[in-house]
């Protein structure tokens, strides 16, 4: 009888082992899991930031050009009216 009660002492003992070792994992996975989360978070705002960049880029970019082409127009309407006044001379 005592046998018997020792072996299953034992066994308690085993499935707490392997309660508490299951549980440990657990929580474990849950800490990667919310790591990972952080993680893809941060991820997720660079590439935000980094598309809201390109987009600011590209805007001054356009503005730019589009303000070359304003004093191009302007540096043609100047030169062609100097033109037109030396031939009319």
């Amino acid at each position: 009888m005592s046998k018997k009660k020792k072996t299953e002492e034992t066994g308690s003992t085993v499935e707490n082992f392997f309660a508490d070792a299951a549980e440990q994992q657990q929580a474990r996975f849950e800490a990667v899991g919310e790591e990972w989360e952080k993680w893809e978070k941060r991820s997720a705002d660079q590439a935000e930031h980094v598309v809201d960049e390109m987009a600011r880029l590209m805007k001054s970019s356009v503005d730019y050009s589009l303000e070359m082409q304003r004093e191009m127009r302007r540096q043609f309407m100047e030169n062609t009216r100097k033109a037109f006044s030396l031939m009319s001379r």
